[in-house]
């Protein structure tokens, strides 16, 4: 198999015994048992040097490169976004019973190690100091996944077409490493976490705010990276089926996060007191079957919609049809 196997040779005499022979390589050279496991240790020593090799190397040059420093700064950037999101979420408790919510990170299923890397890069109080908070220090764990990683590549590699190093370049995805998670408290409460049982047991209103507020707390978030970015919010048949308490209440967010909002909706959905201004403009579609719609527009400054005028637009005049090309006559030969 493979140039590899047991060949029997013929005996050498009458009365003696056939000869064991054992191909170990595919030269196709036979050697005596002795001999064969000498050359198969042999090859297994040269192979586990080559393994070390290739892994050293692939380490070392994952060490020296930018890999952990990218790491540590795509680990900050990551931690400071959720801190962000989580100190506007503090500002604005919703509902009745002043219920908050916060994200969190916890460890993607099947990847607690990998995780753990993370956690071990963010500074500890302990670290920040200069001291050591760990038993093992942030590098050592770092070197270690690393391995384990480099390891279960080669694994992967030989049970399938694709090359090894595709198969680390997927482990090392750090993206994939955790999942972000909400948690919520009633008050000054305990936090629990947001399950799909918690939400399911709000009201229709309750269960829009609680998935609207994670959403515009990190837009607000992230565009407060930049003070002169616009700050859009668009959002189709926004607030269907929210009762008016709830939709003051997520009217007041978008006002208060500054966002730059355009909501359809069959509904004068701005009118209300946390709206200081808006716009509101009513789309009139033409009678059937006559084609085309009509605009007109209110204002709206926290007292009563005001009508306002529209200015007519003046639609350019269809281009005249041009005339028909002349066909010439055929020429009659007499």
């Amino acid at each position: 198999s493979g140039g590899r196997g047991v060949v029997l040779q013929d005996p050498a005499g009458p009365g003696q015994l056939p000869e064991v022979a054992i191909l170990v390589d595919g030269a196709g050279l036979a050697s005596p048992p002795a001999r064969a496991v000498a050359q198969l240790d042999q090859q297994i020593t040269t192979l586990t040097e080559r393994h070390d090799q290739v892994l050293a190397r692939v380490l070392a040059g994952l060490l020296s490169s930018t890999f952990v420093e990218h790491l540590q700064d795509r680990q900050a950037a990551v931690t400071e976004l959720i801190s962000g999101v989580n100190r506007v979420l503090a500002q604005h408790p919703t509902g009745a019973s002043a219920t908050t919510l916060r994200l969190r990170r916890q460890a993607a299923p099947g990847h607690e190690a990998a995780f753990a890397v993370l956690t071990a890069l963010e500074p500890g109080p302990a670290a920040a100091a200069g001291e050591p908070d760990r038993a093992e220090s942030p590098q050592d764990q770092v070197r270690t996944f690393l391995e384990q990683q480099i390891r279960a590549a080669q694994d992967q590699g030989r049970s399938g077409p694709a090359d090894w190093r595709e198969h680390l370049s997927v482990l090392l995805d750090y993206r994939r490493w955790f999942d972000v998670v909400t948690d919520y408290r009633v008050g000054e409460g305990t936090w629990r976490p947001f399950t799909e049982e918690v939400h399911a047991k709000d009201s229709g209103g309750g269960k829009a705010v609680t998935l609207l507020q994670p959403m515009l707390a990190a837009l607000a978030a992230l565009y407060a990276e930049s003070g002169s970015a616009p700050r859009p919010l668009w959002l189709d048949e926004a607030f269907t089926g929210v009762d008016d308490a709830n939709r003051a209440t997520m009217l007041g967010l978008l006002v208060t996060f500054d966002l730059d909002f355009v909501l359809a909706g069959p509904a004068t959905l701005v009118t209300t007191a946390q709206v200081p201004s808006a716009a509101i403009w009513f789309i009139s579609r033409a009678p059937a079957p006559d084609p085309g719609v009509d605009l007109s527009l209110m204002l709206w400054s926290g007292g009563q919609p005001v009508p306002a005028e529209v200015p007519e637009s003046e639609a350019p005049e269809p281009p005249a049809p041009e005339p028909p090309a002349e066909v010439p006559l055929p020429r009659m030969m007499p």
